[in-house]
C-alpha cells in the first residue's frame, strides 16, 4: 500500500467551506513569534508533536473528516482536538519525505486555521493558539488555495493578527463555580446538570486532590467536590476532573495537592464518552483546561 498521503482527497474535503462560520472575536496580543519561521520548520515542529510517530494517511484522513464534521456541527472542542491531530500527522508525512509539501501544505494550513478558530469559538485562547494561527497564515500564504485568503481573513477577524477586535462578552464569558457547588448540582440531578453545562466554559475552584499523567502527554487533575464526605464513601462523581493538554502541562508543574486551585475548561460529555469508549467513569470532566492565574 502506498504511504503517500492522498492530498487531492484531503483538499476536496477541506475545500467545502466549513471554516466560513463567523468566528468569535477576542481581544489579546499576538504572542506567536513566528514571523521568521519557514514552512519546513513548521512541518518539523508539528511532526515532533505527533502522537503517532509514523506516516498513516488513512488515519490522517479519518481525523480530517471528523474535524470538519465537528466544526460544521459547532462542536469546537472536538474540532480543535481532531484538526490538531490531523495537522501533526500530515506534517509528519511531509517532514519525513513521504508527502510533498506542495500538495499537502495548504491542507495543514487549513487544519491549523480550524484549530485556531475552534479555540476562538470556545474562548480558550492560549499563547500557543496565536502561534498556531501564525503557522496557519504562513502555510496558507506559501501554499495558496482558492479559500486561503478567506481563511486568513477569518483569523484576522478573530483578532489573531493586527489590532484585535473588541471582545464579545457573551461569547467569552465563563461560569465561575466552586467544585463543591458543581458536585452538589450533579449529584442532585445529573440529567439537568448535563443539559445546563453541556459545551459551557467553566472556571472551577477547589482543593486539589490529585494530579496524574495522561496518555497524550498532558495531565489529569482531580478537584475535591465533597470535602465533608468520608474518603471511603466517595465515588468518581464527588470530584471535578480537568484534562490539561500536553501544550499546557507546564502550568500544573508547581501545583500541590491540598492547595486551592482555579482551573478553566469546557464541559463536554460527548468527548468524555468518546475517550472512555462510551463508559464515562468521571462524570464531571472538563477539557482543554488551563490554570487560571
Amino acid at each position: 500500500m502506498s504511504r503517500k498521503l492522498n492530498a487531492a482527497c484531503l483538499n476536496s474535503i477541506l475545500m467545502m467551506g466549513f471554516l466560513a462560520a463567523s468566528p468569535t472575536a477576542f481581544a489579546g496580543a499576538n504572542t506567536g513569534k513566528t514571523d521568521q519561521i519557514t514552512p519546513n520548520q513548521i512541518f518539523h515542529n508539528l511532526s515532533m508533536e505527533s502522537s503517532v510517530q509514523r506516516c498513516t494517511p488513512e488515519v490522517n484522513l479519518h481525523f480530517v473528516k471528523d474535524a470538519l464534521n465537528y466544526y460544521k456541527m459547532g462542536n469546537y472542542v472536538l474540532a480543535k482536538e481532531d484538526s490538531s491531530i490531523a495537522a501533526e500527522g500530515i506534517s509528519y508525512c511531509i517532514d519525513h519525505g513521504m508527502t510533498n509539501a506542495s500538495s499537502a501544505g495548504s491542507s495543514v494550513g487549513l487544519l491549523l486555521a480550524m484549530d485556531a478558530l475552534s479555540s476562538s469559538h470556545t474562548g480558550l485562547l492560549m499563547p500557543q493558539t496565536y502561534t498556531i494561527a501564525n503557522y496557519a497564515k504562513i502555510l496558507l500564504e506559501d501554499y495558496p488555495d482558492k479559500s486561503s485568503s478567506k481563511d486568513i481573513e477569518l483569523m484576522k477577524s478573530a483578532g489573531f493578527f493586527g489590532s484585535p477586535m473588541p471582545p464579545k462578552t457573551s461569547a467569552i464569558s465563563a461560569l465561575s463555580l466552586s467544585a463543591v457547588d458543581l458536585v452538589g448540582q450533579y449529584n442532585s440531578n445529573s440529567f439537568a446538570f448535563k443539559k445546563k453545562y453541556n459545551d459551557k466554559t467553566i472556571i472551577v475552584s477547589g482543593v486539589l486532590s490529585n494530579i496524574t499523567s495522561a496518555p497524550n502527554g498532558g495531565a489529569s487533575i482531580g478537584i475535591d467536590g465533597a470535602p465533608n464526605v468520608n474518603i471511603n464513601d466517595r465515588g468518581f462523581n464527588d470530584y471535578v476532573y480537568c484534562q490539561v493538554s500536553k501544550a499546557n502541562v507546564s502550568e500544573v508543574m508547581n501545583l500541590s495537592k491540598g492547595k486551592t486551585v482555579t482551573i478553566k475548561g469546557v464541559f463536554d460529555p460527548k468527548l468524555a464518552n468518546k475517550l472512555d469508549d462510551g463508559i464515562t467513569l468521571e462524570p464531571i470532566n472538563l477539557f482543554s483546561c488551563s490554570v487560571v492565574k
